[in-house]
């Protein structure tokens, strides 16, 4: 393209009242022109020869070179169609499928090549302008009045891209059409009630501030789809007497207030555990939200405002909360691609604040996403190859902060979720090539945010306490942001090995139950037991330094679950291998946690979790009881050869686990712990002959099948799935 010429008039030198710099054709349609030769919008109505001069004649003459442009585009697709179609057919004359693959993987390469200076291997997006070669083929996007959008794809049918569709279409129903109800996950009614009716109550609230700093100071460390500047333009104008400039719009923002509120009901430390006033809250935003026409209307707030809504049935205490939950993530997912935020919307030349505003929801989206696939082990609803949407620059400028580091993180954590779900994986060199690269993540994550606690028990890395000393800051009693930040990153890189291995995990106790450390799996056998450790480690720094606070984020206690899984299945199949008494010390010391915490979390979900936790610690006390009556002798037969450098640094490891049980103690006997150690949850003996009278063989086969299998730990937060997690009805094979 060229910059625009001087118009004949001014070459002939005669003089002109205005300049008009639109060209003509834009000039006549009333749209925007850019202002290039031919501009971006003859280029694409395909009227590049008008530009930009001329004009396309209305009437017959409009209508028939309509229609032979058209008849030449139909063509040209025709064309298209028969060109493809022998490309395929000379694909198919390839005498085998290896070269297509290894094309296909070089593509898939191409488009996630790394865009900056990240942790090697890691292809996040950059802070840096976009690539500016693909802009013409990244869509269209509508934007309405009042903040509405819609995202028509670049290969849309005409349909689609007509202009009435791509109209604003925000304003009232027809009169002869039918009200259309929703229902689902929103509760909907033909009557909704008015703006002003659902605005009483904020108007008569005394809380409003307080609950909103309780949203930002308890919740939003661990992201959030508003900035606090924004959302205190929305509040002021909520609380203002103005009249708003579209009611419905303005009940979005109102479901977006009261949806801040009631999160910041159930995180504020001094409200009751699961306070009703945070239902309350979430019945307004819900009723809000719908009033809003959300489905529909498609704006920034109402995507936060269901997020937000997300959050809350995630926190609280609601039957089914985390299926109601897994269902509303979905829909803000379909609602974001609608809206186009998985295009950066520095490509459609945006205002600076709504591009870093779209930035913002979707990474939070997207990576909130991610670790909820993981938790669930279900896909994501978001393709990352179909992403093109930078960081917020405030996230890397001046130095990249927490929110992306975990989008970072999740963005690895989604290949360990497309490896486990995929129905044939890789194998077991693919899942050690990701786990290299997580830590090789792990290593360049900032220094202030290393949690050290759970470093001390990363014995595969650090040799002694000084070592993580050097390499990590001491905790910190007075910035609370920092500490849950610290803990939740080193929680999330834990759990995302956690999954990526735990098969082989399974396999190398099923290959040598005596001693897995001599399977060929070895190195997944001690990568999730660290990783376990590392996990009761982090538990125990938070709920030492921060006790109210930790027990509001139950993932920290989820996710704990899952590494009691793994220690009691050590202590209970291989009860005499060599890293079984530090699994067993790792035990007690979360059984502690967990008897010190029941009386502050009063959720049925936690307390069942519990009961499940001390079944398996008597079965785990148990098998340690019987191994030490019987004095197995530890053999290990038929494992690799020590003489390998891979034995070698496996037993080096094994011999560092079995060091550092001998300081566990030492360590949980110099923590603070506020809270009192109450006497309901004490072990209980096992019952008389669970191991008598058995083979080894026997046993540990009795054992995988009734302890552990059914996926991951239990998460009984429903009675309606509360047979599925039933203690008895465990078996290993569906650990994999």
């Amino acid at each position: 393209m060229t910059t625009r010429a001087r118009s004949p008039s001014d070459e002939s030198g005669a003089s002109v009242a205005r300049i008009e710099h639109n060209c003509a054709e834009c000039r006549r349609l009333k749209v925007k022109c850019d202002r290039r030769v031919p501009c971006s919008g003859c280029v694409k109505r395909g009227s590049n020869e008008l530009c930009p001069y001329t004009t396309l004649d209305g009437g017959r003459k409009g209508a028939q070179e309509l229609l032979r442009k058209v008849a030449r585009l139909e063509a040209e697709l025709v064309a298209e169609r028969e060109a493809l179609a022998r490309a395929v057919r000379q694909l198919s004359r390839l005498p085998s499928s290896a070269a297509i693959a290894s094309t296909s993987t070089a593509g898939a390469a191409a488009v996630t090549a790394p865009t900056s200076a990240l942790p090697p291997r890691l292809n996040a997006p950059n802070d840096s302008s976009a690539d500016e070669t693909r802009t013409e083929s990244s869509g269209t996007l509508v934007q309405a009045a009042g903040g509405q959008y819609k995202f028509i794809g670049p290969s849309a049918g005409p349909p689609w891209l007509r202009e009435d569709t791509l109209k604003d279409t925000s304003g009232p129903p027809s009169p002869h059409r039918h009200p259309v109800s929703f229902s689902f996950p929103i509760e909907h009614s033909s009557d909704a009630p008015s703006y002003h009716s659902l605005r009483e109550y904020l108007s008569a609230h005394n809380d409003v501030h307080v609950l909103v700093d309780s949203y930002y100071r308890n919740i939003s460390w661990n992201g959030t789809p508003i900035a606090r500047k924004d959302f205190d333009v929305i509040l002021h104008r909520q609380l203002s007497d103005d009249i708003p400039r579209s009611e419905i719009l303005a009940t979005q923002e109102l479901s977006l207030v009261y949806a801040v509120m009631g999160l910041g009901t159930l995180l504020s430390q001094e409200s009751q555990p699961y306070d009703p006033e945070a239902y309350r809250l979430l019945g307004l935003a819900q009723r809000s939200l719908s009033a809003g026409r959300f489905v529909v209307v498609n704006t920034m707030t109402s995507l936060q405002a269901l997020m937000i809504m997300a959050k809350i049935a995630t926190y609280s205490d609601l039957p089914r909360r985390l299926d109601l939950a897994w269902q509303m993530w979905g829909m803000a997912a379909r609602i974001m691609q609608a809206m186009g935020l998985h295009r950066d919307g520095g490509r459609w030349n945006l205002d600076e604040r709504e591009v870093e505003q779209r930035r913002m929801v979707f990474w939070e989206l997207y990576t909130t996403d991610i670790f909820n696939s993981r938790t669930w082990d279900r896909p994501n609803a978001i393709a990352a190859n179909q992403c093109d949407t930078l960081y917020p620059r405030s996230w890397v400028v001046p130095n990249r902060d927490f929110d992306a580091v975990r989008a970072d993180l999740a963005r690895l954590a989604k290949e360990v979720v497309d490896e486990s779900l995929c129905v044939a994986p890789a194998g077991f060199a693919a899942a050690l090539e990701i786990w290299r690269r997580i830590c090789e993540f792990e290593r360049n994550v900032p220094f202030h945010l290393r949690c050290r606690a759970s470093l001390k028990a990363m014995v595969s890395v650090y040799s002694s306490d000084a070592d993580v000393e050097a390499d990590s800051p001491p905790p910190s009693r007075s910035d609370m942001t920092l500490s849950l930040r610290q803990h939740n990153l080193t929680m999330n890189i834990c759990g995302t090995v956690y999954q990526l291995l735990r098969p082989y995990f399974v396999a190398a106790i099923r290959e040598h139950p005596r001693e897995p450390t001599a399977s060929p799996h070895a190195q997944a056998f001690l990568a999730v037991f660290e990783r376990s450790s590392m996990t009761v480690a982090m538990l125990n720094s938070i709920f030492s330094l921060y006790p109210r606070p930790a027990l509001r984020h139950h993932f920290f206690w989820s996710s704990t679950f899952s590494a009691a899984a793994c220690l009691a299945t050590v202590c209970i199949a291989s009860p005499t291998c060599s890293v079984a008494e530090a699994a067993m010390r790792d035990i007690d010391l979360l059984f502690s946690l967990l008897t010190s915490a029941r009386d502050g979390m009063p959720a049925s979900w936690f307390r069942r979790d519990v009961d499940w936790f001390v079944q398996l610690r008597n079965k785990a006390l148990a098998a340690k009881a019987q191994a030490q009556s019987q004095s197995r002798v530890l053999e290990v037969d038929n494992g690799p050869s020590p003489e390998t450098d891979a034995e070698l640094e496996i037993v080096g490891w094994r011999t560092k686990l079995v060091k550092r049980s001998e300081r566990v103690e030492d360590d949980f006997s110099q923590s603070q712990q506020p809270w009192t150690i109450t006497s309901n949850l004490e072990a209980q003996p096992a019952a008389d002959g669970v191991m008598s009278g058995m083979s080894a063989e026997d046993w540990l086969e009795q054992f995988l099948a009734e302890t552990v299998g059914q996926g991951p730990p239990p998460r009984l937060d429903d009675d309606a799935f509360g047979d599925i997690f039933d203690f008895n009805n465990y078996n290993l094979d569906s650990w994999q």
